[in-house]
């Protein structure tokens, strides 16, 4: 998939896992957030990279739910670059 602006497609992550391959640690919160490791990105992102793992708020800017889309099996969204919280960054790249 070819992005346009500034849109990140997002593989999302089962939050049922409490660890995550990259070490990162879901703890449930009363404010749901959502991780995923970036899939592809478009051409006016900045700060995210391919296979960066993220957090987004479960809802967008308009508080819509993301539109989800299965690629090869697995669910991903389309996240605007301005909407991701954060970048996971293993302990010692931070």
């Amino acid at each position: 998939m070819r992005l346009i602006g500034q849109r990140v497609l997002v593989e999302t992550v089962d939050q049922s896992q409490t660890e995550l391959p990259s070490g990162l640690i879901l703890i449930e919160d009363e404010v749901p957030r959502t991780v995923g490791r970036v899939a592809a990105i478009g051409p006016n992102v900045l700060e995210v990279n391919v296979d960066d793992v993220v957090v987004f708020p479960p809802r967008n800017r308009f508080n819509e739910s993301y539109r989800r889309l299965e690629i090869d099996g697995a669910v991903h969204v389309i996240v605007d670059e301005s909407e991701l919280l954060g970048i996971w960054e293993p302990e010692g790249n931070a």
